[in-house]
């Protein structure tokens, strides 16, 4: 009997939310409505850092404790921004980050990982009273299902 390889996929998104201004990367704050293309190229990016310097952070400590099972096939993450009403052209925002782990400890880590990455980027605070408008998602594959490239 071979031993099945199982593979999880957990996805937090942060629900749009209205916002009226928008801190960048140098601190200063802004109007949302006059952010530029290349401004919110610049805050992606920050946030993208962010991220991978937590998950490699988690990891760290994660794989250093004795009996932990887990492979990691993918870390992404994106930060899109909607009009949510077209009358006036309402900013608002959606943060993904996703997580793609493998192996018998997957679904235990996964959830934790998208937590402290969520946590670390500087875009929260303009959840303003509802850092909690999180959604996760479990999506199992397997291997046949994943893009050779998120496999070891």
């Amino acid at each position: 009997m071979t031993e099945e390889k199982k593979h999880v996929t957990a996805t937090y998104q942060v629900l749009p939310v209205e916002a009226k201004w928008v801190q960048l990367p140098t601190g200063e704050e802004v109007d949302f409505k006059e952010v530029d293309l290349p401004s919110l190229e610049m805050a992606r990016l920050y946030y993208a850092m962010s991220v991978a310097i937590t998950y490699a952070d988690t990891l760290a400590k994660l794989r250093g404790q004795q009996g932990l099972h887990f492979e990691v096939h993918r870390i992404d993450v994106s930060v899109d921004m909607v009009v949510r009403n077209s009358l006036d052209n309402t900013p608002a925002y959606q943060l993904h980050v996703i997580v793609q782990l493998s192996g018998d400890d997957a679904e235990l880590f996964a959830e934790a990982i998208c937590r402290r990455a969520i946590g670390r980027c500087p875009l929260l605070h303009l959840l303003e009273n509802n850092p909690l408008a999180l959604k996760l998602f479990y999506r199992y594959a397997n291997e046949e299902e994943l893009h050779p490239l998120f496999l070891s």
